[in-house]
């Protein structure tokens, strides 16, 4: 287990909501991010396609190796698959809660340790 500690020197900045996945990437490209929480179901193109173009390094400027948390509508082991298969590093099932937020990062904070 991670030192809580080092949970209190993580910084979480937010872009407003997108409605879609094209105007996320086009604002992650301006700004450095560790951890991507990525819904799967958006409009014009999906969570899961975006991550696949991010592992793909197509599109400029976002790390391809960065942290990506699938949210889904469902806890089903189809749908942590689903973002596992598409290239996310962990998985949140909606409606997400405080302690699940903690227990992703202190997942991605040993991995990166």
């Amino acid at each position: 287990m991670v030192n809580s500690r080092a949970l209190d020197m993580v910084a979480i900045s937010c872009c407003a909501r997108a409605p879609a996945c094209v105007e996320v990437m086009m604002r992650l490209s301006s700004a450095a991010c560790d951890v991507i929480f990525m819904d799967g179901q958006m409009s014009e193109l999906d969570g899961y396609e975006t991550t696949r173009r991010i592992r793909a390094k197509a599109v400029a400027d976002i790390d391809p190796n960065v942290w990506i948390v699938g949210l889904t509508a469902s806890a089903s082991d189809g749908a942590r698959e689903e973002c596992l298969n598409a290239g996310m590093n962990d998985f949140l099932s909606k409606p997400i809660r405080t302690d699940e937020i903690h227990a992703v990062l202190e997942r991605f904070i040993a991995v990166k340790a």
